[in-house]
């Protein structure tokens, strides 16, 4: 099995985190945009944060207007996958289309490094956990029964912005999963059966909430 990482922003790009999953300098790595980026322009931001770090082959494939079937084989021949951020039904929508959730699992499971951004990052699990539709905002979170399913946990980014701990509670009961849900400045590493965080982040099952420390894999419970 491979390793995701998921970011609720881009901020740096997290170095600290990628030295963990980038140790080779013939990385190949692969952005794949929400939709397609005419003028590349976040494309270029990510891959200028992560020339920084010492990557230096990357590769665009767009699952939206300018798709290429050929293009699986570059995912397939990647080492790190970037799904970037956006509306998560969008993605799902072009995800699915495409048959690219699919492909994601195998290159999960023949041991590639997955990294998500803020809606990029959702879909990873089972269940994708959305605040709004097309820029407009559920009165309550919502669910989309869907997701690539290479996290057994769910996922939600940028807690401190739209807080509803009430909600992820329920979710966890009525889906019997355990929620990561990730502040804003913050990055979270899972490998096997490892947390790593970068920044604050909780972890979620059912009415136990816990803090999961920066860097350790060890909780400070909350409330039970």
């Amino acid at each position: 099995m491979g390793k995701l990482v998921l970011l609720s922003n881009f901020r740096d790009g997290y170095p600290e985190m990628i030295k963990k999953v980038a140790d080779k300098e013939s990385v190949i790595f692969s952005y794949i945009p929400s939709r397609t980026e005419f003028g590349e322009i976040y494309y270029n931001r990510v891959k200028n944060a992560y020339q920084e770090m010492g990557i230096r082959k990357f590769q665009y494939v767009d699952i939206d207007k300018k798709y290429k079937k050929e293009d699986e084989l570059l995912i397939l021949n990647s080492d790190i996958v970037f799904l970037a951020g956006g509306d998560d039904p969008y993605i799902i929508k072009n995800l699915i289309s495409r048959k690219f959730d699919v492909l994601l699992r195998k290159f999960y499971a023949n041991g590639g490094t997955i990294i998500g951004l803020c809606a990029g990052a959702s879909t990873l699990s089972q269940y994708t956990i959305v605040s709004d539709y097309a820029g407009v905002k559920y009165e309550k979170l919502q669910i989309i029964p869907w997701g690539i399913g290479v996290n057994k946990y769910m996922y939600y980014p940028r807690f401190d912005q739209l807080c509803d701990l009430e909600c992820l509670i329920e979710f966890c009961t009525k889906y019997n999963k355990t929620i990561i849900a990730a502040f804003c400045d913050s990055a979270v590493l899972l490998d096997d059966t490892d947390i790593i965080t970068f920044g604050k982040a909780l972890l979620i099952e059912k009415e136990k909430v816990s803090i999961l420390k920066n860097e350790v894999n060890e909780c400070t419970e909350l409330t039970t």
